[in-house]
């Protein structure tokens, strides 16, 4: 498969407009994702890494153009890669770490609109060129075939918290509903009641497993960061009715009309790279 990404491109996404600065590699990271191109996420991530205040970082341009010269399936030229990777971040700073973290929370929050299989795949693709030192701590003792396993255990690892009693699980539901009618607004109750009416099961598991433990979830991205994520995520799939509501939803949050407005140009730029056809008619604020 033909890469999709080159320098120019890469350039193109991060100089989009000024007002992307700190968004366009969440933007762009989680449009490649949508449209199943995971395999370009590397590239941007390494080139958010490379430069701070829109300027270049030392020599850490090397390692983008290794991603680009590179083959993933040659195991000698990965390890090589990684070696590269993981001397120039050896000591990652707090600028690193945010990049990290919130490209990582942007690809979890594609997969209720993408697709799980999709958001397994691009998190694999991070995972595989992020530093040692900026990899999640992981308990890899859990075996999860014992019978006898604690299934607290499971989850120690997450910045989530593991509900344990009944007020913890209120208040994710909770949360889920402030989330929703935050973005719904006025329309709130007319869209619930539209999905319960198709299937009293799918608005359950919106609230009580998207809504709420994902998308209403501050630590890592703040409100304006998610709601344009999800319209990244939206934009490539012809989903115009779900579109126009997390429109709307980012301007209830907050954000800037004509940023919402360069995130879609930016994310139909893309899909059109990924051959992704959307209808002529899309959904403008």
């Amino acid at each position: 498969m033909n890469r999709i990404l080159n320098q120019k491109r890469l350039h193109q996404l991060q100089q989009f407009h000024p007002k992307l600065e700190n968004v366009w590699y969440l933007v762009a990271s989680a449009t490649f994702s949508v449209c199943n191109r995971p395999e370009e996420i590397p590239l941007i991530y390494h080139q958010a890494l490379s430069t701070q205040n829109g300027k270049p970082i030392d020599d850490r341009a090397k390692i983008i153009h290794e991603l680009l010269e590179s083959n993933r399936s040659d195991s000698l030229k990965a390890d090589s890669l990684m070696e590269s990777i993981n001397e120039t971040y050896k000591n990652p700073i707090q600028y690193e770490v945010q990049i990290t973290k919130k490209l990582r929370e942007a690809l979890l929050i594609t997969y209720p609109l993408g697709g799980l299989p999709k958001a397994i795949n691009s998190l694999s693709q991070l995972k595989s060129v992020t530093p040692s030192a900026l990899l999640p701590c992981v308990n890899q003792d859990v075996d999860i075939t014992n019978p006898n396993l604690n299934t607290d255990a499971l989850f120690q690892d997450t910045l989530r918290a593991n509900p344990k009693t009944i007020e913890e699980y209120k208040k994710v539901t909770d949360d889920g509903i402030k989330y929703w009618n935050n973005v719904y607004n006025k329309v709130s109750n007319k869209v619930f009641h539209n999905i319960s009416k198709s299937y009293p099961d799918m608005i359950y598991f919106i609230i009580k497993h998207t809504y709420g433990p994902l998308f209403s979830f501050n630590k890592i991205l703040n409100e304006k960061e998610k709601c344009l994520i999800i319209v990244s995520a939206l934009v490539p799939q012809d989903v115009d009715a779900q579109l126009y509501g997390h429109l709307k939803g980012a301007l209830n949050a907050g954000c800037d009309k004509e940023v919402v407005s360069l995130i879609q140009d930016m994310s139909i730029m893309i899909s059109t790279w990924c051959g992704v056809r959307s209808s002529n008619k899309i959904s403008k604020l």
